[in-house]
């Protein structure tokens, strides 16, 4: 359950040598907590790590790049 979250707030697309790496997290506008900042990692440790991947382009979902730091869920650390 968990993989998938992480799976819908970081979504990684392939188009040819170009790697789509798109954060979602509209309910806080795309701020990143820890999970989110692991699974962004890891996603751009596997685009360097694939030899046929020659561009990432990394944005924000639903309007928002990104709002930051997730303070809310600092707080909760």
């Amino acid at each position: 359950a968990l993989i998938d979250a992480m799976q819908q707030q970081v979504r990684i697309e392939r188009e040819g040598p170009v790697t789509v790496v798109t954060l979602s997290r509209p309910e806080v506008r795309n701020a990143v907590d820890t999970d989110t900042a692991r699974a962004l990692h890891a996603a751009f440790l596997a685009f360097d790590d694939d030899p046929d991947a020659r561009v990432a382009v990394f944005h924000g979902d639903h309007g928002h790049f990104c709002a930051g730091w997730d303070l809310q869920a600092g707080a909760r650390m």
